[in-house]
């Protein structure tokens, strides 16, 4: 499914009243998404339950995520300091 009604570049995507997403990658198998926002939380959601399953949050502005290549147990994320999270 594509948006296209966007004229513009999106720099944030409203995912709730608490949290406004910053960026957002699919696992490899396509059954988790993770989110990163403003709000300084990182959020794994179960798209096939639609339900969230871990909420990590940090001291810093979380802008962006990678999971592991090979385990999608595993992602990087980083922000606004020079701190990366392996989680």
């Amino acid at each position: 499914m594509a948006l296209r009604f966007h004229r513009k570049v999106v720099n944030a995507i409203h995912w709730s009243a608490s949290h406004v997403v910053k960026n957002v990658k699919w696992s490899q198998q396509g059954h988790f998404v993770l989110s990163c926002g403003y709000d300084h939380s990182l959020r794994l959601t179960d798209v096939e339950k639609s339900i969230g399953t871990q909420n990590f949050k940090e001291e810093y502005v979380v802008r962006v995520m990678k999971f592991h290549p090979d385990n999608s147990n595993l992602f990087l994320a980083g922000g606004v300091l020079s701190d990366c999270g392996i989680y």
